[in-house]
């Protein structure tokens, strides 16, 4: 099975990072092909992701690096995502519109490359960690089918201290 990974950077080796590259690991063993999405590779993770058999390690900044068609492809995500959120989530508050036009003008996330990526190697399911890999995921995931299921993830520890 083909799955792939999503999650902006593995550098701090923390919390959810560590358990994104435990999972691609433990997928790789169970002799799954898993393609590890990253925005940053750099890292002693990412050096032994690369070197783990089964896991190919995909840098998402290099494939979107400042082209004309990933900036378009941000502006029409945004348009998109405009017609089709609920009226109640784009007013009041807590408006997810200023989230949204937070990382898409200030992050210019890969949203190009990653839609590309899981276009061309349409892989069977696409998990992400932490929420801005989730929001690009599901944005892009907008843009269009390529028939995988998409799972978002988001890690907490609740402290019992006062």
């Amino acid at each position: 099975m083909r799955l792939a990974i999503y999650i902006r950077s593995i550098r701090s080796a923390r919390g959810a990072e560590r358990v994104a590259a435990n999972v691609a690991k433990s997928l790789a063993d169970r002799g799954h092909s898993v393609s590890f999405l990253l925005e940053d590779v750099e890292g002693w993770l990412v050096d032994d992701l690369s070197r783990y058999p089964g896991i190919e390690v995909v840098n998402l900044r290099e494939q979107d690096a400042g082209t004309i068609q990933g900036a378009f492809f941000r502006v029409m995500t945004f348009a998109r995502a405009l017609l089709v959120a609920p009226f109640d989530l784009l007013r009041g508050r807590n408006c997810c519109l200023t989230a949204m036009t937070r990382v898409l003008v200030k992050e210019k996330p890969p949203l190009y490359a990653l839609h590309q990526f899981l276009k061309s190697t349409r892989p069977e399911a696409v998990l992400s960690f932490l929420n801005y890999p989730n929001l690009v995921l599901l944005l892009s995931s907008r843009m269009g089918k390529f028939g995988a299921r998409i799972y978002v993830n988001v890690r907490n520890q609740i402290s019992l201290a006062s």
